[in-house]
């Protein structure tokens, strides 16, 4: 698909969380805790749904900050995902252009949006690449259920 979808982005609440659920399970080859979905409530502003149109969820992307120090926070993406058949159809780059140009801005201290990419996605990389991402240290064992159990950081400096 190379056409760019009519992508509609919505919010978070504590009535959908259950359709991020249903989502993830069926993007990710890892399955997220009951803990993972109740600290995205505690600040619902870092996490965006897209709708095909106005009524299809098709995608989402979740992100963390760290506090670095005093003056620096970081962004962490800690999910950004797509069903399969509505992949390549621009919804990543809406979701990832939230996080840049909408998410990051709202919060000065944040001079880094960085996330880990499973060794071997080549995709992936390319994607994050197009957008300025520099590719980083090898994390060994980071995944404990899927190979290759490896990633890399992945990171934007703002």
């Amino acid at each position: 698909m190379t056409k760019a979808l009519p992508t509609t982005l919505g919010t978070l609440t504590d009535k959908n969380i259950n359709l991020l659920k249903r989502l993830n399970s069926a993007i990710f080859p890892v399955k997220y805790s009951n803990e993972f979905y109740q600290e995205l409530l505690r600040d619902i502003d870092l996490t965006r749904f897209a709708f095909y149109g106005s009524d299809i969820l098709v995608g989402a992307v979740t992100c963390q900050k760290n506090v670095v120090n005093d003056t620096t926070q970081e962004l962490y993406i800690m999910t950004l995902g797509v069903l399969a058949p509505y992949r390549r159809g621009g919804v990543g780059k809406v979701l990832l252009e939230w996080v840049l140009n909408e998410l990051a801005p709202k919060h000065p201290q944040v001079k880094r949006v960085y996330l880990h990419v499973q060794e071997g996605n080549d995709e992936a990389f390319a994607f994050y690449q197009s957008f300025g991402f520099s590719v980083g240290d090898v994390v060994p064992d980071y995944y404990q259920k899927i190979q290759p159990s490896s990633a890399r950081i992945v990171f934007k400096d703002l």
